[in-house]
């Protein structure tokens, strides 16, 4: 945001006429003094480079927790929409859920502009008891600065690597179609490629349960209340539905020295079946890539006919 506003001020300095600064004359300096528009100018060039550097370092720091985010397997759902939309207030109702809900853990709400500014990642959990990582992204308003677009652009960028997408529209607002329009022209820019999009139509508790938008809002597409819970189980169902098939069923053998290494894929609800053998411990499971390789060296064989193998 600081970037952004030294940004357009930039070219929009102007002059204190002979104005002389207090700096004294001297050797280095421009003779008896430089006007104030010189020095303004030299501190914000100054500002934003130490901006620029700053923010150099913590995308490096992104990639690295990006990786690891990737890495655990979870699936990553995205919570984009209008200002005031409603997303902090549903990351908020979904973490609640799951089982390790500390109340440290919502995210600020608020209905102002911009009460979100920066990406904030949380766990949640499906009705089955599946984690999945949520990601709250910082709301769109329309009309904005050029710059002001492009330093929010910087912090949307996590949404490229969602696995499914929600497009939060509030649809007690008068102008809708017209957020709704800013929004998806955002997520276009953003080059999103074919990740799902779920439109979920939210503060349904304050229109009436049989309410229809006058203008078409394409599938799939689900009406919701944040703030009282309603159909949220529904919702759930509808991005498990909508998350890639990324996992594949296989059959591994552990021995039992390393029975500690099957704790994880419990705790992460991707055992199906288990027995115990002469030789180990034998189980079927759902793997991702990462997973895959994880335990390759105990995978007796892949199980492809059970494509349906719900999460």
């Amino acid at each position: 945001m600081e970037l952004a506003q030294l940004q357009y001020r930039l070219p929009r300095l102007i002059g204190y006429g002979n104005y002389l600064s207090r700096q004294g004359g001297g050797i280095g300096t421009r003779g008896p003094g430089e006007q104030k528009l010189e020095v303004d100018r030299r501190h914000i060039l100054k500002r934003i480079n130490d901006i620029k550097l700053q923010l150099e370092k913590i995308s490096k720091t992104r990639e690295t927790k990006r990786s690891r985010r990737i890495n655990s397997g979870l699936p990553i759902v995205a919570l984009v929409g209008y200002t005031n939309a409603g997303k902090s207030t549903l990351l908020n109702t979904l973490i609640k859920r799951s089982t390790d809900y500390e109340e440290h853990k919502e995210v600020f709400k608020k209905d102002m502009l911009f009460a979100t500014l920066d990406t904030s990642f949380r766990k949640a959990s499906f009705n089955n008891g599946r984690e999945f990582l949520l990601i709250d992204t910082v709301g769109f308003v329309s009309q904005l600065p050029t710059k002001l677009i492009e330093a929010f652009k910087g912090t949307l960028e996590e949404i490229k690597y969602a696995d499914v997408i929600l497009h939060i529209l509030d649809i007690t607002n008068k102008d809708l179609k017209i957020q709704m329009d800013i929004t998806l022209e955002i997520l276009k820019d953003l080059d999103l490629g074919d990740i799902p999009i779920i439109n979920v139509l939210n503060k349904a508790d304050k229109v009436a349960l049989d309410y229809i938008p006058e203008y078409r809002i394409s599938n799939p597409k689900i009406m919701i209340s944040a703030e009282t819970g309603y159909n949220i189980d529904e919702l759930l169902d509808l991005i498990k539905d909508n998350l890639p098939k990324k996992y594949s069923k296989f059959k591994l053998l552990f021995p039992y020295e390393k029975s500690n290494l099957i704790s994880n894929l419990f705790e992460e609800n991707l055992i199906i079946s288990d027995e115990y053998t002469e030789d180990g411990i034998m189980v079927e499971a759902m793997l991702n890539k990462a997973l895959e390789g994880k335990f390759k060296e105990y995978i007796i064989r892949d199980i492809y006919e059970d494509d349906d193998i719900e999460l």
